[in-house]
């Protein structure tokens, strides 16, 4: 197996390279807000960090108890992110309790962050392993363009570099989405089906929002074993119910008590804990009100790189940049898929790559229907919650730039742009929200934000350069890469 993996990455050399050339631009870019983003400023921060604080001390938070984290800060008497299964919060509770413990959540904040960072390197690493899969011809490019292109959007930055869960959800999203689509191609292989299962009990351990991957990839099971089976329909579908079933059961019994006993006995509902509302600060907003809402219609293409203090029009220079990646990467795919698919759309050949198509459509209806439902009555609108969609769509958008441009030129101009959209996105948020001044240039403020949080001046220019470096490799790997 090591020789078999040895000989693969001589035979894509540049494949790693544009990988790797992904990875440490998200790195760099990352590690911006990682490092100059004030501990308490994303929203929820102390929560999310009080629920790894409890679970190192062997209990999950209770909505009413509220915050037990020994530390000088501002919260709530009950607690705002209980009612989320406890994954994520374990995985980080051993490196941030004793920090916490010893007084200095300051230091807790900053080691969670890290490990969220890491998280979200894996979630590229899985990316490019998903543009891998359903590729095709185009698979070595699309596994670099993907996770390059992705890995911009601001959501997605912005949850890898805090306290969220998200980034693990994210996570877990793409490699149920990647198995799926094994399936799908490869018919119900024992191994596949089994670390489908696993993913798919994690991923429910980590977010209920999960249920909208869960949904797919149950279907998608079930789809495998009707479209690669050997016998008649009917054991097809029985065998395709008994895996689904199987595996639906692991989940019940697996993370099934959380959602019961912690929320349920709770609330009333499985999906949370909070016995009481927020009508006191929020809103009440009826389902005629989001549906019509333009807030809602303008999360997706708009909201990739999330806000910048310039503005034209009624947007701003961020959101307009989303809308014209969004417009050129949706339109590259759909152009190719209507030249290479759709001319042969009832041929055996493509039937599997049509499924999958379906499957990638029918996930993102799902996750932008959890994010009508959330937001009627008290919720609100966030670019967040669309976030595991919007990440597996980084492969969509990476085949759409690559389809215009042959040798990878619009996506390595995508990712440069998207990167720097990203600094524009942290000025903003320092400037609105930490109240810092810009008139010595942005440079010279994310150093003073390094600062306020520990870190030495040298850390900006280091990340910086860290950035470039990766963008710079994504382009020699797609260049190398592409066709003659």
């Amino acid at each position: 197996m090591f020789f078999a993996f040895r000989n693969f990455l001589r035979q894509n050399k540049w494949v790693v390279v544009g990988v790797l050339g992904a990875v440490l631009a998200f790195i760099g870019g990352g590690g911006l807000s990682v490092v100059s983003i004030p501990h308490l400023l994303t929203a929820d921060a102390p929560y999310h960090l009080d629920y790894a604080w409890q679970i190192y001390q062997g209990r999950l938070p209770q909505f009413s108890m509220g915050p037990t984290m020994p530390a000088d800060v501002s919260m709530h008497t009950y607690h705002l992110t209980g009612h989320h299964p406890p994954l994520y919060y374990g995985i980080i509770a051993p490196f941030v309790g004793p920090f916490i413990a010893a007084g200095s959540w300051e230091m807790a904040t900053i080691i969670g962050r890290v490990m969220t960072l890491g998280i979200g390197v894996l979630s590229l690493l899985a990316l490019a392993w998903t543009g891998w899969i359903v590729g095709g011809r185009y698979r070595k490019m699309l596994a670099v363009a993907a996770p390059a292109i992705a890995a911009t959007f601001v959501p997605f930055v912005l949850v890898s570099s805090a306290i969220y869960s998200d980034g693990l959800l994210v996570l877990m999203s793409i490699l149920a989405f990647a198995l799926s689509a094994l399936l799908l191609y490869r018919g119900p292989r024992p191994w596949n089906i089994m670390c489908l299962a696993i993913v798919l009990l994690l991923g429910m351990a980590t977010r209920v929002s999960f249920t909208s991957m869960l949904a797919v990839a149950l279907v998608a099971v079930l789809s495998s074993c009707i479209i690669h089976g050997k016998g008649t329909l009917s054991k097809n579908l029985l065998k395709g119910g008994g895996y689904a079933a199987a595996m639906g059961l692991l989940v019940v019994v697996g993370i099934g008590w959380f959602y019961y006993f912690h929320n349920f006995e709770a609330s009333g509902s499985l999906l949370t804990n909070r016995i009481d509302t927020v009508e006191h600060v929020r809103r009440f907003k009826s389902f005629p009100d989001v549906i019509t809402s333009k807030n809602l219609w303008y999360l997706v293409p708009f909201g990739l790189f999330g806000h910048s203090l310039q503005r034209l029009e009624d947007f701003t220079l961020n959101q307009w940049l989303s809308y014209l990646v969004f417009l050129v990467g949706v339109s590259g795919s759909m152009v190719w898929f209507a030249k290479q698919k759709l001319r042969g759309f009832f041929q055996k050949a493509n039937r599997e790559t049509m499924l999958v198509g379906t499957m990638f459509i029918a996930y993102s209806g799902l996750v932008f229907t959890q994010q009508i439902v959330y937001a009627t009555g008290y919720g609100m609108y966030n670019p967040r919650y669309l976030l595991p969609a919007w990440v597996v769509a980084g492969v969509v958008i990476g085949m759409g730039m690559l389809i215009w441009q042959k040798k990878g030129l619009i996506a390595v101009a995508a990712m440069a742009a998207g990167w720097a959209a990203v600094i524009k996105w942290l000025v903003y948020i320092l400037v609105t929200e930490a109240h810092l001044s810009i008139e010595r240039g942005w440079f010279h403020m994310l150093q003073s934000a390094a600062a306020d949080n520990g870190f030495p001046a040298a850390t900006i220019p280091i990340l910086l350069t860290t950035t470039a470096a990766g963008v710079l490799l994504v382009g020699m790997s797609l260049w190398r890469l592409s066709p003659e």
